[in-house]
């Protein structure tokens, strides 16, 4: 008779092999980012009480064990100057013997990067008391009001895309955006919807409620099967950006967002390049990052920056 076959979670192999290398280089601190759900528990797979334990739990405790105070704590990225509605789990871990702890003199790094929001932010010419919003973000790469050339920054041909206007009025965070370069952005090539497409993302933008995920009343109405779909607000930060372009519509235009409006509400400056495709599907998703996924991955820049000076003091 044939064993029984069980089943494990590919991130426990994840975890032991991250802290397997930690241990090798024992950094002084480290800095780890993910999603929300990190502190949740994962019943798909474990064993026993195993299935109750959060993964950040089991690696707080394993970087414990190994030499390292584990400090840890869930912030809206918004608070940091980027347009979405992003909340993430961050830990930083510092060697149990390293001077950096008398730097901290009791506080925590979280401590420290809540004091030096204000002075980041105004450093930045961005509010202190509201969040950018998406139309702030993005308001000028609008398709209204500007001239239309063909996509040119990849070969797959019969896409558009806007001519960037280089002058005019911008927000505060555009101008941060554009700053060290006065050319058009890359990855501004639109979606190419189908007819019954646009009808429908218009009804979306007409009838919905903006910046909130279609509920079922809305999904059933309009015979929209799928689950996560935001109709942007103008007024309000962006939903949280992810891998998937089709998770958001426009504010005021019946379409997806390109490459380079992801970027914007996710904080990449304008001079960042993105190559290769711009999505990849069936098998080829296992083998290539698309510029969607590459934008929708990645840890914010201006957040980076803000935590980053916070480490850069600590170490130094």
């Amino acid at each position: 008779m044939a064993g029984r076959r069980t089943h494990s979670d590919p991130r426990n192999s994840l975890i032991e092999d991250y802290i397997k290398l930690v241990e090798k280089l024992q950094p002084r601190i480290l800095l780890i980012e993910n999603v929300r759900g990190f502190t949740l528990p994962f019943k798909k797979h474990g064993n026993g009480d195993n299935k109750d334990i959060p993964y950040s739990t089991k690696v707080i405790e394993r970087l414990g064990v190994i030499g390292y105070t584990v400090f840890s704590e869930l912030i809206d990225l918004s608070a940091y100057g980027v347009p979405q509605a992003r909340k993430r789990f961050i830990i930083i871990a510092i060697r149990k013997d390293d001077p950096a702890h008398k730097k901290l003199n009791g506080k925590t790094p979280f401590d420290i990067l809540a004091a030096k929001r204000q002075q980041f932010l105004s450093s930045k010419g961005l509010p202190i008391d509201r969040p950018v919003t998406v139309k702030q973000a993005i308001g000028d790469l609008e398709v209204s009001g500007k001239d239309l050339i063909e996509s040119t920054d990849f070969d797959l041909k019969g896409y558009n895309q806007i001519v960037y206007k280089t002058q005019g009025s911008k927000s505060n965070f555009v101008k941060l955006m554009r700053k060290g370069t006065q050319i058009q952005p890359d990855s501004l090539r639109l979606p190419k919807h189908k007819a019954d497409t646009i009808r429908q993302f218009q009804k979306i933008i007409d009838t919905c409620t903006q910046g909130k995920t279609l509920n079922k009343d809305d999904r059933k109405r309009l015979g929209i099967k799928k689950h996560a779909l935001t109709p942007l607000h103008a007024d309000s930060p962006s939903a949280t950006i992810t891998t998937l372009p089709d998770d958001m519509v426009h504010y005021s235009e019946p379409r997806i967002l390109t490459v380079r409006e992801n970027a914007r509400i996710q904080t990449f400056p304008d001079w960042f390049q993105f190559t290769g495709k711009y999505t990849t599907g069936g098998k080829d998703r296992k083998n290539e990052c698309p510029r969607y996924t590459q934008v929708g991955n990645a840890v914010p820049p201006l957040f980076s920056e803000a935590i980053g000076h916070v480490l850069k003091a600590l170490v130094e």
